[in-house]
């Protein structure tokens, strides 16, 4: 029904248009017409370009079935009036030709009472003109007539005959402040009065059936607006930030309106709309700070993409029976304190009620999905029933829930489960999420659980210790854990995914036995680690694992394989690379061993005593900020032969205390003392 309704509107649209171009184009005749006097024939293409116009003064012209078409103005730029003849050498002006006075420091315009047509861009950024009066047997005036008229305040209509207002014909007329639009027009086309920012009163024809895009498009001072029962259809953005518009009345109920229509109107306090609107559109009233009150009727059965985002005064609103779905953000970020979801809802789209007040939600048992991000940072929602219908649910759904205590589930849901509050798949073999708010000093994983799933951790205010021995951890599960202090990562686990215990503070002690075998970028990123184990079987190591680990002492564990701990350091490649040495490792001097061929990026970054570091013969090359914030090292020397290949300008850097490198006498040693600032010994 609403894609017949929607096509209708486009067909009964674009025969409104095709009409308003007929209009517009009435001063432009295609056929020959003769030239007074001369007995010549002239087209209008001739007309246009000047080559055989008659002139009277300060007009051009040309002359079309006995009538004079104004084409343009020739007289003193300088004067402040202009007065258009009601003839010229006998023949009746009925028409301005398109652009005739663009750009002219008029400041008004008298028009003879016999004009029919005005055309488009007429008046185009006349900036001086400051009021016009249309006459009455004028039919028709073209699209950008007064566009740009930025002091016209007054424009007065004096016949009855208009039925269309062209696209931008007052657009950007900044000072316009009131206008009466005659009773025979029927269409408003796009942007017509688009930024007439100090229009503050609006009457619309009691026959208009069309408002275009942009139509009222930030139109700042406008408070009010009436529509009409015989308008049919708002086009989208019309009434588009129109920041002061405090009421809108819809007096018909068959009056449909699209796309961000309302979208910014932050006076906006109610809205009532028509009954013959089956849906909210999209974005229709984004950003509507202080909507208070919607009233829906009672076929509304869809309520669009972020139909109501960011409408923080919005704290509640009565859904209708008939409503089956709720679309992507249609609630995200809105003053929402509850909500009553009817029976017959099946979709709640993603971030539906993201950021939202909301202290607990039933959702209903006919709801098949749950999608990303669906109530992720509701501060207050506690708790949370899960209905037998739900056959998916992306558990990023309850993300930043920092109230959330307890997910419920019903027993006869065939594909999830809670147990204590926390969500699992039916099987128990994939944790979802483990609630936020969720109380308890110590957690273990059940030993079924195979996978713990992405952010399921994420944020935990509570935690202290966990144990696990899920064969995969994935991105971020257990980051921004304020309290965790202990990890044990049991036999059987052997991923650790991307972040997956990024930003926890207070994490000192991680236990890792030997099955893992992949650890990703960030894993343990910006924690409080102060020893740290090295699986035997680790094959992968992201790029910054243990970045900005700043109370780390040392590696523990394997001192063999292609991750290894020796004296305390990390190595990779088989001993060949040199990953990272210990912020807090005690040592004050350290000689890189002659086995190492390479320094990895922040290798050493904020090493607290390191004075001294001597690279042996095997070095060849020096990834960017391989020394980097090294605040006590004092010296750097390589042997003598040593033999770089490779050393980025900017390996060592912002080591404040270096005083000296000393090496041989190699282009990239040099460079590198350069950059360091430091005194450069050649061997």
């Amino acid at each position: 029904m609403k894609k017949r309704l929607q096509a209708r509107n486009n067909r009964w649209l674009a025969g409104a248009l095709a009409a308003a171009l007929l209009i517009s184009m009435t001063p432009v005749m295609t056929t020959p017409v003769p030239a007074k006097a001369a007995g010549a024939v002239m087209s209008l293409a001739e007309a246009a370009t000047g080559s055989a116009v008659d002139t009277a003064e300060d007009f051009t012209y040309f002359i079309n079935n006995s009538e004079a078409i104004i084409t343009g103005f020739r007289g003193d730029v300088s004067t402040a009036s202009v007065t258009i003849p009601e003839t010229i050498d006998g023949y009746p002006v009925t028409g301005i030709h398109y652009g005739a006075f663009r750009q002219k420091p008029i400041q008004s315009i008298s028009l003879p009472s016999g004009l029919k047509s005005i055309g488009s861009h007429a008046f185009r950024d006349c900036k001086s003109l400051k009021s016009v009066t249309i006459p009455a047997n004028v039919s028709g005036i073209g699209g950008y007539a007064f566009f740009g008229c930025d002091h016209l305040k007054k424009v007065v209509f004096q016949g009855n005959r208009i039925k269309t207002i062209d696209s931008e014909t007052f657009a950007y007329c900044k000072k316009l402040e009131t206008i009466k639009l005659p009773e025979s027009v029927q269409i408003i086309l796009s942007s017509a009065f688009y930024r007439c920012t100090k229009l503050t009163s609006f009457h619309l024809p009691s026959g208009l059936q069309a408002i275009g895009y942009k139509a009222f498009r930030e139109d700042y001072a406008l408070t009010s607006i009436r529509i009409p029962s015989t308008v049919k259809i708002i086009e989208d953005e019309a009434f588009c930030n129109c920041r002061g518009l405090k009421s809108v009345k819809f007096e018909g109920e068959k009056t449909t309106f699209n796309k961000r229509s309302f979208a910014g109107c932050r006076s906006l306090t109610s809205i009532r709309i028509p009954t013959g609107m089956q849906a909210v559109p999209e974005e229709a009233f984004l950003n509507c700070d202080l909507l208070k009150k919607v009233t829906l009727p009672k076929n509304t059965k869809l309520i669009k993409r972020r139909a109501f985002a960011g409408c923080t005064n919005l704290k509640s609103i009565r859904l209708t029976d008939k409503i089956y779905g709720i679309g992507d953000q249609a609630f995200e970020r809105s003053g929402l304190t509850s909500i009553r979801l009817n029976k017959a809802l099946k979709i709640i789209g993603n971030g539906a009620f993201q950021k939202t007040g909301l202290k607990s939600l039933k959702i209903p048992n006919k709801v098949t999905y749950i999608g990303n991000r669906v109530f992720s940072d509701c501060n207050r929602l506690a708790k949370v029933t899960i209905p037998a219908s739900v056959r998916g649910l992306n558990p990023a759904a309850f993300g930043g829930c920092v109230s959330l205590k307890t997910i419920r589930v019903d027993k006869a849901n065939p594909n999830y489960t809670s147990i204590d509050g926390v969500l699992f798949d039916k099987n128990v073999s994939k944790l979802l999420q483990y609630p936020i708010n969720k109380t308890g000093a110590s957690y273990s994983v059940p030993s079924s659980v195979r996978i713990i799933r992405g952010f399921a951790f994420k944020g935990n205010r509570h935690l202290k210790k966990v144990n696990t021995n899920a064969a995969i951890i994935r991105r971020r599960a257990f980051a921004g854990m304020k309290k965790l202090q202990t990890v044990e990562l049991q036999n059987g686990v052997q991923s650790l995914g991307d972040e997956a215990f990024r930003d926890n503070l207070s994490l000192k002690t991680v236990s890792m036995s030997d099955s893992v075998r992949s650890i990703g970028r960030c894993t343990f990123a910006h924690t409080g680690i102060v020893s740290m184990p090295v699986s035997r079987q680790l094959k992968t190591l992201g790029t910054n694992a243990f970045y900005q680990c700043y109370k780390l002492k040392a590696f523990t564990g394997a001192a063999y394989g292609r991750f290894r701990a020796v004296d305390g350091v990390l190595y990779g490649a088989y001993g060949k690379q040199l990953i990272l040495y210990p912020a807090k490792k005690k040592d004050t001097s350290f000689t890189v061993p002659s086995t190492t061929r390479s320094i990895a990026t922040d290798a050493f970054h904020c090493v607290k005593k390191l004075k001294n570091l001597f690279f042996e013969k095997g070095i060849e090359k020096l990834n960017y900020w391989s020394v980097r914030n090294c605040n006590n090292l004092r010296q750097i020397v390589f042997s003598g032969d040593v033999r770089l290949k490779k050393a980025a300008p900017r390996a060592i850097i912002s080591c404040n205390k270096l005083a000296v490198i000393v090496g041989p006498n190699q282009y990239l040693i040099i460079s590198m003392a350069r950059v360091a600032g430091a005194t450069m010994i050649t061997l």
